[in-house]
Parts: C-alpha cells; sequence; structure tokens
C-alpha cells in the first residue's frame, strides 16, 4: 500500500500522515535505489567464464611449458613441442600468425565490450514507500498487472 492509500484508508489527508509513512531523506532514497540496481542487475555469467576457461588454460599451459623447460625434459604435450618449434621458426607476416593475432583481437573485443555494456535483466526495478523492499517484477508479469488493473477501470476495452 502506497503513502496516501494508507493515508486515505485511515481517513486522514495525505499530509497529516505521521514521518513514519513519509518517503525518506534524499540519502535513504539513493541507498534504496543502489540496492534496487545491485540485486536486480543482470549477471554476465557467460563472459565471466570464457574469461577464466582461457586464463586457466593459457596459464596452465605456460606453467606446463615453463616447469618442463626448466628442468630439461620435453614438454607434457608433444603438441605444445610442435607448436613452439613452428611459432619460433614463422614469421610475424605469415598468415597463420596473421589470422590467429585478427581471432585474439576479435576475441578480446567481444568480451570488453560484453563486459563494458549494460545486460538486460528481464526486471523492471519498481520503487516502493518502504525503502528496505525491492520490487522487480518481470516486464511480461508487469504488463499483465497493468492490464488487468486497467480492465478494472469502467469504460476501458481492450484485448485479453
Amino acid at each position: 500500500m502506497t503513502f496516501l492509500q494508507e493515508a486515505e484508508a485511515d481517513g486522514a489527508s495525505p499530509t497529516a500522515a505521521p514521518d513514519a509513512l513519509r518517503p525518506g531523506s534524499r540519502k535513504e532514497e539513493r541507498d534504496a535505489r543502489r540496492t534496487a540496481v545491485r540485486v536486480f542487475r543482470p549477471r554476465r555469467s557467460l563472459p565471466a567464464v570464457v574469461v577464466a576457461v582461457s586464463v586457466a588454460v593459457v596459464a596452465g599451459l605456460a606453467l606446463a611449458v615453463i616447469t618442463t623447460s626448466l628442468s630439461g625434459r620435453p614438454a607434457p604435450l608433444p603438441v605444445v613441442d610442435r607448436v613452439t618449434a613452428r611459432a619460433a621458426t614463422a614469421p610475424w607476416e605469415a598468415p597463420e600468425a596473421m589470422l590467429a593475432s585478427a581471432i585474439a583481437a576479435v576475441l578480446g573485443l567481444m568480451l570488453l565490450v560484453a563486459a563494458s555494456l549494460p545486460g538486460f535483466g528481464g526486471r523492471m526495478v519498481l520503487r516502493t514507500d518502504d525503502r528496505d523492499m525491492v520490487v522487480g517484477p518481470s516486464r511480461r508479469a508487469l504488463r499483465d498487472l497493468l492490464a488487468d488493473s486497467a480492465h478494472g477501470v469502467d469504460g476501458v476495452r481492450g484485448h485479453g
């Protein structure tokens, strides 16, 4: 129930409501908004998983190559020896090097864009008079709620 609804239900004017029912200060409103935004912030789990897995794989391979080269043994994976030998002899202008660099650059840019753009949360953050309550119905649920409310008004007709 909103501040005005509670005041009208008690038979009092909205300005005569006690201070406990009045909306909070600007700082309280800002804190409540920040809490709501944090609660309903979309998670970027796919970019995070891609970055975590790629960093773990590269770090693991680098660790394996470094430790085996320091011990004087061949690399644990024969493919690593072939790749490092090929990379050591390939010129920077080789098409394979250019393609690998382009792919790495495009993937890096895609991850940067995914991390910097706000995601679609699918929820509408609604403000309430209670600063401790965070409400976020889905867009479809809000649409249905508003449509049902509108159909309860005399003279309103529509689909559904």
